[in-house]
C-alpha cells in the first residue's frame, strides 16, 4: 500500500540525503546549544542545564541559579526548542533507515514502536522545558522539580535505547555485509 509506506521508500538516495541533512541539523543545533550554554558549565555545574533538568530540591536549583545568568539559562531552552524537532526527527528516520538495512521482521517492528516513543520523547522534552523555564521564573514547587527530573530521566532513556538500535542495526549491517558471499542472502528471522 502506498500510503503506509515510508515517505522516501521508493528513493533510497533521497532518504540518505534526508538523513544526512537531518543529522547535519541535529549537530549544528548542537553545537549551538553547547557554545551558547557554555557559561552554564562550571565547577560545581559540570552538567550544565542538565544540572536543572535534575535538580532534586529548591535549594539546588536556588543554587544552580545563583551560579548562572538566568537569561542564558533561559535563552539555552529556547535553543533547545528548535533542537528537539532536530534530534527527534533525526533519531526516528535513523531507526527506520536501520531497519530496512538490516532487514529483519522483529527489527521492523522495533524500529516503529521507537519512532513512536520519538514522538513522546520529544512531547516530554517540551513539557520538561516549560518546567524549567517555570522553574527559572521561580514558579516550582518539589514535586514540579520532581517532575521535571523524572521527564528528564525517561527523555534520555528513551533516546538512548533509539541511539543504542541504531548503533545495534549498524553493527549488525556491517557484519551482515562481511559475512554475505556472492550469490547468498543474509539470514532473516
Amino acid at each position: 500500500m502506498l500510503f503506509c509506506e515510508h515517505p522516501y521508500a521508493y528513493i533510497p538516495i533521497m532518504k540518505q540525503m534526508h538523513l544526512k541533512l537531518l543529522a547535519a541539523a541535529t549537530a549544528i543545533s548542537f553545537g549551538w546549544l553547547r557554545w551558547q550554554g557554555a557559561s552554564l558549565f562550571t565547577a560545581e555545574s559540570k552538567g550544565g542545564i542538565v544540572d536543572l533538568e535534575m535538580a532534586d530540591s529548591p535549594e539546588k536549583l536556588q543554587h544552580l541559579l545563583g551560579l548562572w545568568n538566568k537569561q542564558v539559562a533561559v535563552n539555552n531552552i529556547y535553543i533547545d526548542f528548535l533542537f528537539i524537532p532536530c534530534y527527534a526527527i533525526f533519531l526516528a528516520v535513523g531507526c527506520q533507515y536501520m531497519a530496512e538495512k538490516v532487514i529483519r521482521p522483529s527489527y521492523q517492528i522495533w524500529a516503529n514502536r521507537l519512532v513512536k516513543l520519538l514522538v513522546v520523547v520529544a512531547l516530554f522534552d517540551v513539557v520538561e522545558n516549560i518546567l524549567m523555564l517555570m522553574s527559572i521564573a521561580g514558579n516550582f514547587t518539589s514535586e514540579t522539580l520532581l517532575l521535571t527530573r523524572l521527564i528528564a530521566s525517561c527523555k534520555f532513556l528513551l533516546v538512548g535505547l533509539a541511539v543504542l538500535y541504531i548503533l545495534f542495526g549498524l553493527f549488525t549491517s556491517l557484519v551482515s555485509k562481511k559475512s554475505t558471499h556472492p550469490g547468498t542472502q543474509p539470514l532473516e528471522d
